[in-house]
């Protein structure tokens, strides 16, 4: 199980600065990384995290909180990084429908790791116990999540409310969940990007036909 110590933690010395923590939260971060490259978010347990860490699970919890929680931070930081590469993508220009799906379908599809954590995020989020992480998590998806809204609107030429700004990120996360289940089998072949891209073309046109219809009201 993975809260059994690995061989060894009785040598294990504690971070005594912060440069020493920091050096620790960031081969934690590179372990959790390196396995969600390979493999789906339910293999990245804590045991593999730790062993690619060289710490025991124990130690890695006095470090990150829970495993959830540490993979929750890794898909704040890919969002993040996913955002600033739309937003160089679209140039700050008005775009049609189809492009910005475009610049979303491609993002997307070259980050598996941010795809893999949109996916699980629902599951994750159920697994924090700590009132601290739970807090953390709503305010890095409420922060992602208007700063995402925020770039489409403007890329779209069109006003969003925060209401429509939170169904535009769920129904994109949707998209990206819905994708990565039905790539995940070979009875009917979907190829991810163009899952996405069509999935989020259709959300685009009804967000641009509800702002137009609001115009004329």
């Amino acid at each position: 199980m993975d809260s059994q110590p690995l061989q060894g933690d009785s040598t294990f010395h504690r971070a005594r600065t912060d440069e020493q923590r920091q050096e620790r939260t960031s081969a934690i971060h590179s372990s959790a990384r390196s396995a969600l490259a390979t493999t789906d978010v339910s293999g990245v347990t804590l045991r593999r995290i730790s062993a690619g860490a060289a710490l025991a699970p124990s130690n890695v919890l006095r470090y990150v909180g829970s495993r959830e929680s540490l993979l929750l931070d890794i898909l704040s930081d890919e969002y993040g990084a996913w955002l600033t590469d739309l937003s160089d993508h679209l140039g700050g220009e008005p775009r049609s429908v189809d492009e910005v799906a475009d610049a979303l379908a491609v993002g997307l599809a070259a980050r598996p790791i941010l795809c893999r954590l949109v996916a699980a995020a629902p599951e994750l989020l159920r697994g924090l116990r700590s009132a601290d992480a739970a807090e953390r998590a709503r305010n890095q998806r409420v922060e992602n999540g208007a700063a995402v809204a925020a770039l489409l609107a403007s890329s779209l030429q069109i006003p969003l409310t925060a209401s429509d700004g939170a169904l535009l990120t769920a129904s994109l996360h949707a998209s990206v969940t819905a994708a990565a289940a039905f790539a995940d089998q070979t009875v009917f072949p979907v190829t991810p990007q163009v899952a996405i891209r069509e999935l989020v073309a259709i959300q685009l046109e009804g967000f641009v036909a509800r702002a137009a219809n609001r115009r004329r009201s």
